[in-house]
């Protein structure tokens, strides 16, 4: 038998592509990953095909000081999604939209296992 290699979940083309985009996101991400793993997968299928259908709820812009961030010089909305509705849990993120002849991203900012302080 040769080297075993980890196959990744392949994407359409219409999906968007996500990206760790900090340390802190990377390490959120995997703690997600052991503690809810199958509202994490739920997760990574939302962001992947709908990043910012807000409803309200679960998945919606955050407002005032932390609504924008920027990002190579431009200005995007900062998106928060909850992995689960009763859990603490957050993930932001930015969306770059398609350009020609490229997926479009998520940019995971940061990954809270709990509540977040500065959305309290």
């Amino acid at each position: 038998m040769g080297k075993k290699t980890r196959v990744e979940r392949p994407l359409r083309r219409s999906d968007y592509e996500i990206i760790l985009l900090t340390t802190q996101a990377r390490s959120g991400w995997q703690d997600l990953g052991a503690s809810i793993p199958g509202p994490l997968v739920d997760a990574w299928e939302f962001l992947t095909a709908t990043p910012t259908a807000a409803d309200g709820r679960r998945c919606y812009p955050l407002r005032d000081d932390l609504g924008t961030v920027t990002y190579q010089g431009k200005e995007h909305a900062l998106w928060q999604y909850k992995p689960t509705v009763q859990g603490g849990a957050r993930i932001w993120y930015i969306v770059v939209e398609p350009a020609k002849g490229r997926r479009g991203q998520v940019l995971i900012r940061e990954v809270h296992t709990h509540h977040p302080n500065e959305t309290k």
